[in-house]
C-alpha cells in the first residue's frame, strides 16, 4: 500500500501490530474457554452448574466466532452447534469432542496470528533502519 509519507507507513504497521495483539489475546481467551468446556464435559460426573458453564462457554465462543470471516472461526461455529445439540441430547462425550475440535481451530489461528505479527514486526524494524 502506498503511503503519503514514512510516518503514515509506520503508523500503519504499529496499528497492524496492535490489532493483531488484540485479536491474538481474544482468540487465546476463547480457546481457553473451549478447553474449559471440553474438560467440564469430559469429566466423569459434571455438576449441573459445570454443565451450564460449559454450555455458556460454547454459546459465547459461537457468538464471537460468528462475527468473523476466517476459516478457524467458521470451524468454531460449525463445531459449537453440534456440541450444543449433543449436550441437549445428553451426549457429553460428543459435545466435549466438538469443543476440543473448536479449540484446536483457534490454536491454529493463534499460530497464524503469531506468524503475521512476526512478519509485521520485521517490516516495522526494517522500516526504522532506513
Amino acid at each position: 500500500i502506498p503511503y503519503k509519507d514514512m510516518s503514515a507507513a509506520l503508523r500503519s504497521l504499529v496499528h497492524a501490530l496492535e490489532s493483531g495483539r488484540t485479536d491474538y489475546l481474544e482468540t487465546a481467551a476463547r480457546e481457553a474457554g473451549l478447553r474449559r468446556a471440553e474438560a467440564l464435559l469430559g469429566s466423569a460426573r459434571p455438576a449441573k452448574d459445570e454443565t451450564a458453564e460449559a454450555k455458556r462457554l460454547l454459546e459465547d465462543a459461537a457468538a464471537w466466532a460468528a462475527r468473523g470471516r476466517v476459516a478457524s472461526k467458521r470451524l468454531v461455529v460449525s463445531n459449537a452447534g453440534p456440541a450444543l445439540s449433543a449436550l441437549e441430547r445428553g451426549d457429553r462425550t460428543l459435545a466435549a469432542r466438538h469443543a476440543g475440535w473448536a479449540a484446536d481451530a483457534l490454536a491454529e489461528r493463534r499460530d497464524e496470528l503469531l506468524r503475521i505479527g512476526l512478519s509485521v514486526r520485521r517490516r516495522l524494524l526494517n522500516a526504522l533502519q532506513v
